[in-house]
């Protein structure tokens, strides 16, 4: 007799053993998560924004958490009402302005910055602008950077909420964005920092009317860091200059060099493959977010200024789509812009 004689035959699993085993696990994880998001849901709709406004103004230690949860009221698509609220945008403007000129820097007071920008950022009127404006370029404090960026974040939103030519209107605005397109260090500590500035305040401009922002947005296309560059040349492609179509043409398949995400590191503790790992996946990010970007920016540019030639953009498309060595998202977007392009 051999060894496998004594052995029990071996069975397929019954339905039940996988039933238990894999199935009401999953339900139990399941109702879990909808519970959690539930609650979470309910909590934020018995939440009353001029209470929570009010609790923000009475600066304790959960002002902060008050003002993360008023940012996501703002957020939320069934609150279009409050994001026209003026008064209540005025009360949050004259917070932050309260906030930067008191100059506390400790954990909670600099949340609280960066959740009251937020915030204006979500509203559908220019109330906020001026606040958010002295946020953009106020710098006394390390602290005040994270600040200052969500700050110029905040203002993009408001732009894009409210009109270009009325954010335009505000003469502070402009003064912030283009001290904040200047910010250049030599320091290998602060660079980074200051090229996050520089590249959220060029997005932001790009944004804004040809006639306030376009001479600064060519100047920056020749800026050391990439993100800039390409910043500005997407804001270039809104206003139909054709001084975009070289950067865009790069975007579509960008240089190592662009890969290098300064914007991102990785962990320190990591191993080394761990860390090799998570590198490749932030290339791999960062492509296909600065192609994506590039085929927007072409579509637009077609589609808004047909009598540009655009045959240099045309050509770099048709490669990333017959190219079976990218991936097949971008592939697939390519051959939809192509569509567009070829009618």
């Amino acid at each position: 007799m051999s060894a496998d004689d004594l052995l029990p035959p071996v069975q397929a699993p019954a339905a039940n053993f996988i039933i238990q085993l894999f199935l009401i696990p999953m339900l139990i994880v399941s109702m879990i998560v909808a519970l959690w998001l539930l609650f979470g849901y309910l909590s934020r709709q018995n939440e009353n924004p001029a209470d929570l406004v009010a609790d923000i103004e009475q600066l304790n230690h959960a002002s902060w958490q008050k003002a993360l949860t008023l940012a996501q009221l703002l957020r939320d698509s069934q609150n279009s009402e409050l994001r026209q609220d003026t008064e209540l945008a005025g009360r949050l403007a004259a917070l932050l302005e309260k906030q930067i000129e008191e100059g506390r820097h400790d954990n909670e007071r600099n949340q609280l910055r960066e959740y009251l920008c937020r915030s204006l950022g979500r509203f559908e009127v220019d109330t906020g602008c001026e606040a958010l404006a002295l946020a953009a370029s106020h710098e006394e404090h390390a602290d005040d950077l994270n600040t200052r960026r969500a700050a110029l974040q905040a203002l993009a939103e408001l732009t894009e909420a409210v009109d270009p030519e009325t954010i335009a209107g505000h003469p502070s605005v402009l003064d912030a964005l283009q001290k904040g397109t200047e910010e250049y260090s030599e320091n290998a500590e602060e660079k980074r920092d200051r090229e996050i500035l520089r590249s959220a305040a060029t997005f932001t401009l790009g944004l804004l009317p040809k006639e306030v922002t376009n001479t600064r947005l060519a100047e920056l296309t020749h800026d050391p860091s990439l993100d800039v560059g390409y910043n500005a040349a997407i804001g270039l492609a809104r206003q139909g200059d054709e001084r975009c179509i070289e950067i865009l043409a790069e975007m579509l398949d960008p240089p190592e060099d662009a890969l290098e995400d300064s914007m991102i590191e990785p962990i320190k503790r990591q191993t080394e493959q761990q860390r090799a790992a998570n590198e490749a996946s932030l290339k791999e990010w960062k492509k296909t977010h600065l192609v994506t970007n590039a085929l927007r920016a072409t579509t637009k540019l077609y589609g808004e200024y047909p009598q540009l030639d655009i045959s240099k953009l045309k050509t770099a498309i048709e490669k990333l789509s017959t190219d079976e060595e990218q991936p097949n998202l971008l592939r697939i977007r390519a051959d939809e812009v192509l569509r567009v392009l070829n009618q």
